[in-house]
């Protein structure tokens, strides 16, 4: 993987146009068709304008979509000859998923894995096959917008369109893009540099994938083998000494710097966990108690050997008045001791403020090491210097469904205002 980008600083400086339309409906009433095509043409007319993605419209839950950039051959030998019939090409495709839950303009952004430079005068169609739910639209759309560094993108109606959008209503109201300053064969060389580190990155990840797949299939058939040496068997495997912790530990740079990728790596690590988790249950020892005791300095549980569970019992339920009092601020602050160093935080379903206007704060602990000399040995502690709020959570939606983790042994929910109630439980 590279580390740096080489001129390519306009990457990091990338622009969404104005939107295409006026006004946005006010529900979310268009039908996706299910994956029924959804395209418009544009073009540009300043050189050097590079296409890295689109801004889409959604609705209620998880979007699977598949975007292309095409463009239009016959513009592309005889530019501005609007007599020549389209000849579409393929430029590049991407699929995923999105959702705009966490909007509040229901607009989503879909960034293309490969930047695509656009020529200037030169015909280009985007098209959107939208698999989910209804979603909201553009109306009143604009032949023209200008941008804020002078480049104007101009819209038509394109022929690969069959679900509605055109130039005056439908999706796709936004181009996200970056100037660049080079033109030419330079552009080319670095575009194709930027590319091939994609690329580097899709490798990395596939390598990570196949390890983790196969750790995780050796641990379902371990799993189904009875036999009481099957921990100390994997414990001492290459695959789980060694070649899985050191490649997930080498991803990590990569899963920082490219978010698709620590979607990717987590995703992976997710489905791993179970696996593990099903054999630390079925060799833990018959006299393990999830409920029993821990030791309060170390954390740790008595004498249980190498196959016990993981899982210490330090927990605390949190719950606020019925209905809380108003024009208030609450605070709790919830502390384990220092052997914990990961906390997970599940809400309960019920959660929710009585106004928008109330919050849910939920604060983690900054801290700073230092180091200091006792008796020639060199001692390491920390200090907390703030607490920096991580999420906020108000009225009646957007309360995760899904437990947090979060790092440390404390954390801190404030509660400001109102008069519904709130609840959530915390566990190591």
């Amino acid at each position: 993987m590279g580390s740096e980008v080489d001129g390519l600083n306009s990457l990091h400086s990338v622009k969404a146009s104005p939107n295409r339309f006026t006004k946005t409906s006010q529900g979310r009433s268009w039908n996706t068709g299910n994956g029924s095509p959804d395209a418009i043409c544009l073009t540009v007319d300043k050189p050097g304008v590079v296409l890295v993605g689109v801004c889409v419209y959604g609705g209620g839950g998880i979007h699977e979509y598949e975007l292309e950039v095409l463009a239009d051959d016959a513009q592309t030998e005889h530019p501005g000859d609007s007599a020549h019939s389209h000849r579409w090409t393929s430029l590049e495709l991407v699929k995923g998923t999105y959702s705009t839950d966490d909007s509040p303009s229901d607009i989503s952004e879909i960034r293309l894995d490969k930047a695509v430079p656009l020529k200037e005068g030169v015909k280009y169609a985007v098209r959107l096959r939208n698999y989910g739910s209804r979603t909201a639209n553009g109306d009143g759309g604009m032949t023209t917008v200008q941008c804020s560094d002078g480049v104007s993108f101009t819209f038509s109606t394109c022929s690969l369109s069959s679900n509605g959008t055109n130039q005056t209503r439908g999706q796709i109201p936004q181009i996200l893009y970056y100037r660049s300053e080079y033109d030419g064969d330079l552009q080319s060389q670095l575009l194709s540099k930027a590319n091939e580190e994609d690329k580097n990155c899709s490798r990395a990840l596939s390598v990570v994938s196949a390890v983790v797949r196969a750790a995780k299939d050796l641990l379902h058939r371990a799993f189904a083998v009875d036999a009481d040496d099957i921990p100390e068997l994997l414990s001492s495997s290459s695959l789980f000494s060694m070649l899985l912790p050191l490649i997930l530990a080498y991803v990590g740079p990569v899963a920082a710097s490219v978010p698709k990728a620590a979607v990717e790596v987590f995703g992976l690590v997710q489905e791993l966990l179970p696996a593990v988790s099903a054999l630390n249950q079925k060799y833990a020892p018959p006299s393990f108690n999830p409920n029993q005791s821990t030791d309060s300095t170390t954390g740790n549980q008595p004498e249980l050997g190498l196959s016990a569970c993981t899982t210490s019992n330090h927990y605390s339920v949190i719950e606020s008045d019925h209905p809380y009092k108003q024009a208030g601020v609450t605070q709790y602050r919830v502390s384990f001791p220092d052997c914990v160093r990961w906390t997970t935080i599940e809400f309960d379903p019920q959660c929710g403020t009585a106004q928008p206007e109330d919050a849910l704060r939920l604060l983690i602990p900054s801290r700073t090491l230092h180091l200091s000399n006792l008796g020639g040995k060199s001692l390491i502690h920390d200090t907390i210097n703030t607490w920096i709020e991580l999420r906020k959570f108000s009225g009646s939606t957007g309360w995760p469904t899904t437990v947090l983790v979060l790092p440390g042994e404390a954390v801190t929910p404030g509660k400001h205002l109102g008069r519904a109630k709130d609840r959530n439980r915390l566990h190591t």
